[in-house]
């Protein structure tokens, strides 16, 4: 069903989730608008791959709603193409080159993207017909990228996307974010390497106790709340 115009482009509502009688996501609120860049930031087993699990529809909540541009995560078929989110560059076909991956995005997600461009955007004219499984992490994680980009889709998520990446990718894959939120798109993405990403995020959270809290886009005021919560 489509909700009321005006509704955020991206929102999640009450949302909580249990696993072996475990609170993992509690209550949990957040909201994104176009043309944004929010990061989660959180020690391991905190709950960060299940909540992006959750938005993608791959865990079913125990309670809450997840809207993208109006439709709500029950109506899978058109919710589902409207985020990308693949949890790691392990899960691309091993047996496929970058160029045969792109391509079944692109099919699954009838886009309309350029492979070609994107290709030579990131960078990866050199591999782009070798195989997943002869690849190193680093083309992997370039590939993956590649593919969120392929997809079109209007929210993005990345777990860890700079993993594996030298300074010089890692300043491609920034610039890259940023033509992307000029183009309307919205990135949720976590990383443990948050002084690489400051330049690009628009706001920062603080996975904690299952919900999500604010911190300001500070170095300095991030590395003491985070000292003060997860120490």
């Amino acid at each position: 069903m489509r909700l009321k115009e005006g509704t955020p482009m991206f929102k999640i509502e009450g949302l909580s989730f249990q696993f072996d009688h475990e609170e993992i996501i509690q209550d949990l609120n957040f909201t994104m608008k176009s043309g944004t860049l929010a990061c989660v930031i959180a020690p391991n087993g905190t709950g960060k791959t299940t909540l992006f699990r959750l938005i993608a529809n791959r865990l079913k909540k125990n309670v809450g709603q997840i809207v993208i541009d109006g439709y709500d995560s029950h109506e899978r078929v058109v919710f589902n193409s409207r985020l990308f989110f693949m949890e790691d560059a392990q899960r691309l076909t091993e047996s496929f080159s970058a160029l045969e991956n792109l391509e079944v995005i692109k099919e699954l997600w009838e886009s309309t993207v350029d492979i070609n461009e994107v290709v030579q955007l990131l960078q990866m004219e050199s591999f782009q017909h070798k195989k997943v499984k002869k690849m190193s992490l680093g083309m992997r994680q370039k590939v993956l990228i590649a593919a969120a980009i392929v997809s079109d889709a209007q929210l993005l998520i990345f777990d860890e996307p700079l993993n594996a990446l030298d300074l010089k990718n890692i300043t491609l894959i920034n610039a890259l974010f940023l033509s992307l939120k000029k183009q309307g798109k919205m990135i949720l993405l976590s990383s443990h390497n948050i002084y690489d990403l400051l330049e690009v995020t628009d706001n920062l959270y603080f996975l904690y106790q299952g919900k999500m809290r604010a911190v300001p886009n500070q170095l300095e005021t991030i590395k003491a709340h985070y000292f003060e919560l997860f120490n």
